[in-house]
């Protein structure tokens, strides 16, 4: 897995973490992060504080890298429809549902789920229907646990922008 980005406008302590708890399509708690690299940064990079964080390869991390993944997963974590995705009379979404995800569930076998830019991104169909978590907008990882996170570097986003500039 890519180095994680993690913004918060606030230093980062891991004491405030808090368990997941299912709500609506997106749960309260954990931590959200993103994948960063180097050379093209994030697609999170706006303000605040920004650490980034190593991952420990021990972490058991749920990846969904295509529709099909995140369509192949839903029986499982599926709680209930929000939002049905509006179809064609062929059963063709043309829109995108609103789903709520057991992610308390997926918490207790995974560490993390982890969501590629194809999967939180509302325009690409598999077989017609889209992914669940197209509304996640950005490729994205949530921790349920963050034992297998370490801190890497913390910068402000003055500290941040000065290291981009002389880049």
């Amino acid at each position: 897995m890519n180095k994680q980005l993690f913004i918060k406008n606030t230093p980062f302590n891991r004491s405030s973490f808090e368990p997941i708890s299912n709500w609506l399509n997106r749960p309260e708690g954990g931590i959200w992060t993103a994948d960063y690299n180097e050379s093209y940064g994030s697609a999170w990079l706006t303000s605040g504080n920004v650490i980034f964080e190593h991952i420990n390869p021990k972490a058991n991390i749920l990846t969904l890298n295509s529709v099909k993944d995140a369509l192949d997963i839903l029986p499982e974590y599926h709680i209930s429809t929000i939002f049905p995705a509006p179809t064609r009379p062929d059963g063709t979404e043309v829109g995108v549902g609103t789903y709520k995800i057991d992610f308390e569930r997926m918490s207790k076998t995974y560490d993390a789920i982890s969501v590629l830019r194809e999967v939180a991104r509302g325009d690409i169909r598999h077989n017609g229907r889209y992914s669940p978590f197209a509304d996640w907008g950005i490729a994205s990882t949530l921790w349920f646990n963050t034992d297998h996170l370490e801190l890497e570097m913390e910068l402000s986003t003055k500290e941040l922008k000065e290291l981009l500039m002389n880049a």
